[in-house]
């Protein structure tokens, strides 16, 4: 009797066991999933949309000036920018970086205070501009706006919004599932405005300090 007294409490704490790792497990997907919003969402919202002055006017494509960029490797960022970055934020960590179509880059750093900050370079790797987000927040996508809403309706047709965040800066981080089962992550300003598209590259993405 006691034997199988033990065995159940065995067989028990097993099962507990299990759960809590599973758990864990779990929490530590939902991290890396919210950071991978943070990161590509940073990259986003590097920008001002509607800037006259910025010196990419042109760069700027497709519906209600859509700016597209595409993730790319850390590795891969010319020596002007990195040698920028060394200069400049000797401390940081490159986490991610993106390149639209007419050459210009965005790259994600997080700042040895844990601060997230996205740097604008053009195609030569002169920098342009650096955007600071100290922090996020979660937002219930049921509570975006209804500017944000129609413009993901009408700009990607088949599309569902998964998440969404909010930086210390005001801008909003989207992120949407394309019809075709491909991800994307869109920044907006505070009143629903679109700036501009990023697109995670396959294959994980290239992690860096400088």
């Amino acid at each position: 009797m006691e034997r199988k007294i033990l065995l159940l409490f065995a067989f028990a704490a097993f099962i507990f066991a299990s759960c809590e790792k599973s758990e864990v497990l779990s929490d530590d997907s939902s991290t890396t999933a919210d950071a991978s919003i943070a990161q590509l969402g940073v990259l986003a919202a590097s920008d001002d949309a509607y800037s006259t002055a910025s010196s990419d006017a042109n760069a700027r494509k497709g519906h209600k000036g859509k700016s597209k960029y595409t993730e790319v490797s850390v590795d891969s960022l010319p020596a002007t920018i990195t040698s920028y970055i060394s200069t400049n934020y000797a401390d940081a960590s490159v986490s991610r970086a993106a390149q639209n179509d007419s050459g210009y880059y965005k790259v994600h750093l997080i700042l040895i205070d844990s601060s997230h900050v996205g740097l604008k370079f053009d195609p030569d790797g002169n920098f342009v501009k650096a955007y600071t987000h100290k922090t996020f927040t979660t937002v219930d996508i049921a509570t975006l706006s209804e500017t944000i809403t129609t413009y993901i309706t009408s700009n990607y047709s088949g599309a569902t919004v998964t998440s969404a965040k909010l930086s210390s800066s005001g801008k909003y981080l989207v992120k949407i599932t394309k019809e075709d089962s491909s991800t994307a992550v869109l920044g907006f300003e505070s009143d629903g405005t679109f700036i501009s598209e990023v697109t995670p590259k396959k294959g994980g993405k290239g992690k860096g300090k400088h």
